[in-house]
């Protein structure tokens, strides 16, 4: 079984920008407007240079607040799965501001002890909000 790596974070952070880049595939669907991302995409990722083989995958947003709609829900509930059986977590912040959400997400990366995250910054190439 394959290694598997997930992209988490608020709404509208770039979850999805970001996996395009990584995966150098435009697979998932990006857009300006919050809440694009409905699926979990993945990619089997070969490092050749490395020697390493895994799955990448760009979640869904991790909004907490919509607990009366069925999609977000459903959403969570399929991103929470994807942390679950990951081996290493990317989350992705905005590199000036956190907000509730980013708080809510650090909440359950501790409730479920999560250990193998890393934080990447993202947004800092916006010469606009230097």
């Amino acid at each position: 079984m394959l290694a598997k790596v997930t992209i988490i974070g608020r709404p509208n952070v770039g979850k999805s920008s970001f996996f395009n880049m990584y995966t150098g595939h435009k697979i998932a669907i990006v857009a300006d407007e919050e809440g694009t991302t409905r699926d979990i995409s993945e990619y089997e990722y070969n490092d050749e240079e490395n020697g390493l083989t895994y799955v990448v995958s760009d979640s869904g947003w991790l909004d907490f607040s919509s607990n009366t709609d069925e999609i977000s829900k459903d959403l969570v509930e399929r991103t929470e799965l994807s942390i679950d059986n990951s081996d290493l977590l990317i989350w992705l912040i905005e590199y000036d501001r956190t907000t509730e959400l980013d708080d809510q997400v650090l909440k359950v990366l501790r409730s479920k002890g999560i250990k193998n995250v890393i934080i990447v910054a993202n947004k800092a190439d916006n010469e606009n909000r230097e």
